[in-house]
């Protein structure tokens, strides 16, 4: 391969390092380390950064293969083999550890910002509209507990068709999302859940809130008990709820997600923005008149 393909692999995209091949880096005011490789030579970075990384430029060497990255000395700092495709995901590999640079298509744009932006380009955008609240349902159903609550606010409410469980179901979330600017702040969950009452007012615009299941489960890496988050009920703004979506999409390999999934992406890359407890749900069991949405019985469904 030669170098001017390789431009063509590294240009227009932001490369997010994950270390160990995991996790990412959080950098200054709340972005996470992702670089630009320029045609020039020179490394970028859209990122909210308090210093730069040490690596300022960088060079294709043809006769490994490699990719080079020099520090400000000009000595090589990182080499990486070159991208492949593994599912929607691109990959650059350290040669050295497992460290890599990696972007999915679908969320390249939006990542390695703290909030994202609005989208570019949109299909059938909703142009001249004041952004309104909306609960969103996550599932067809013409009625629904969800439906029967709603009707009692004065609350917009939209459906969309999908299944939580797979990926193809956050991927649908993600093209809506991003395709409708004109909701501001969103109550989306699925069927089962009621809206007792509404949470608009009361949303502190950076945080996410989710339901709990009232159950610890333990984090990969032994990373600790932690209460057991369900993804099927997130409150949030528009900006933050695409954050949350990408940055589920990006740790999803499979066409099935598990609940570990959800958990490891909220307790990592949302801890200090999460909110949970019965002040965003109320429980079956448990008589909370301050709740925002009533949980569905899971214990019901499970038997």
């Amino acid at each position: 391969m030669d170098r001017l393909s390789v431009v063509r692999q590294l240009c227009g995209h932001n490369w997010i390092f994950l270390k160990n091949g995991h996790s990412l880096i959080k950098m200054g005011d709340g972005g996470i380390l992702a670089l630009k490789f320029l045609e020039s030579g020179r490394l970028a970075s859209e990122s909210e950064m308090s210093f730069l990384p040490d690596t300022q430029t960088w060079d294709f060497n043809s006769d490994q293969q490699l990719i080079e990255l020099m520090n400000r000395s000009g000595k090589v700092a990182l080499t990486l083999r070159l991208p492949i495709q593994e599912g929607r995901q691109v990959i650059m590999r350290d040669v050295n550890s497992n460290d890599q640079y990696s972007y999915f298509s679908n969320v390249d744009a939006i990542l390695n910002l703290p909030l994202a932006p609005d989208p570019l380009v949109m299909e059938n955008p909703s142009l001249g509209r004041q952004p309104v609240p909306v609960v969103l349902q996550l599932g067809q159903k013409e009625s629904s507990p969800l439906k029967h609550s709603v009707r009692k606010l004065n609350v917009r409410m939209e459906t969309l068709s999908i299944d939580l469980t797979l990926r193809q179901g956050w991927d649908s979330l993600y093209d809506y999302l991003t395709q409708h600017p004109e909701m501001d702040l969103i109550a989306a969950m699925t069927p089962e859940y009621q809206v007792l009452n509404a949470p608009f007012d009361s949303l502190v615009p950076d945080l996410l809130y989710l339901d709990d299941e009232l159950e610890f489960m333990t984090l990969p890496n032994g990373r600790g008990e932690v209460m057991r988050l369900s993804g099927q009920m997130m409150i949030g703004t528009r900006s933050l709820l695409i954050e949350w979506v990408s940055a589920i999409l990006m740790q999803t390999d499979s066409e099935r997600l598990t609940p570990h999934t959800i958990n490891w992406v909220a307790y990592t890359d949302f801890a200090d923005r999460l909110v949970h407890g019965r002040q965003v749900t109320q429980k079956p069991s448990i008589n909370s008149p301050q709740s925002w949405i009533q949980s569905p019985d899971i214990r019901r469904k499970r038997h």
